[in-house]
C-alpha cells in the first residue's frame, strides 16, 4: 500500500458501516456468531475449550450494543489506526489493534476468574486479514469487545483472588 491511504482504502473503510456490505466483503459469520449471537452460556463453553495460559488474559466476550452501533466503532477503531493500515504489509500477517470506546460494548468471563459474573468490556479489538474477496484491500477477519486498560486491571485482580482462593482450599488425598 502507499504512504498515503488510497481512494479505495477509503472507500473500502466507509462501507465498513453499512452491515449489508460488512457481510459481503468481510468475515461477518466469525464474528457475529461468536461475538454478537452467542448467549453467556456459550460464552463460558468457549472459554472452556481454550487451553490453559496461567499468565495471559484468556477471554471469550460478546457485544451488548445493536449490529450498527459495533459496526460504527469498527469504522471509528480503524480511522484511528489508519498510520498503521498504511504502513501494514497485508501478505505478510495479520494486523490487530485495540481502541478504547469509553463506554462499555459488551462484556465477557476471562479464564481462571469466577464465571458467574461477566466483566464489562470498553475496547474493542479488530482484526484486519487478506482479502476474502478478489478486488479488495483488506478483510476484517473479526472484530470483539476487550478490557480497557482500567478494566485490565480488575480483571487481573479478579484472576489473582480467584487463584488465590483455589489454592488457599485444603486438598483432599484419595484414600484417607
Amino acid at each position: 500500500m502507499s504512504k498515503n491511504i488510497c481512494s479505495q482504502m477509503m472507500r473500502e473503510i466507509e462501507e465498513v458501516k453499512s452491515v449489508e456490505l460488512f457481510r459481503a466483503y468481510h468475515d461477518a459469520v466469525h464474528m457475529e456468531a461468536r461475538h454478537v449471537m452467542i448467549d453467556d452460556n456459550g460464552l463460558i463453553r468457549r472459554l472452556f475449550k481454550f487451553p490453559l495460559v496461567p499468565d495471559e488474559l484468556i477471554i471469550s466476550s460478546r457485544f451488548t450494543i445493536p449490529m450498527q452501533e459495533i459496526l460504527d466503532t469498527v469504522y471509528s477503531c480503524i480511522m484511528a489506526s489508519l498510520k498503521e493500515v498504511d504502513n501494514w504489509d497485508i501478505s505478510r500477517c495479520d494486523l490487530a489493534f485495540t481502541f478504547p470506546v469509553g463506554k462499555v460494548i459488551g462484556h465477557g468471563f476471562i479464564q481462571r476468574t469466577d464465571t458467574t459474573h461477566p466483566f464489562d468490556m470498553s475496547a474493542i479489538r479488530v482484526i484486519l486479514s487478506e482479502p476474502i474477496k478478489r478486488g479488495r484491500l483488506f478483510c476484517i477477519k473479526t472484530a470483539y469487545p476487550a478490557p480497557d486498560m482500567d478494566e485490565v486491571d480488575l480483571v487481573w485482580d479478579a484472576k489473582e483472588a480467584y487463584e488465590e482462593k483455589l489454592f488457599s482450599r485444603p486438598q483432599i488425598r484419595k484414600g484417607a
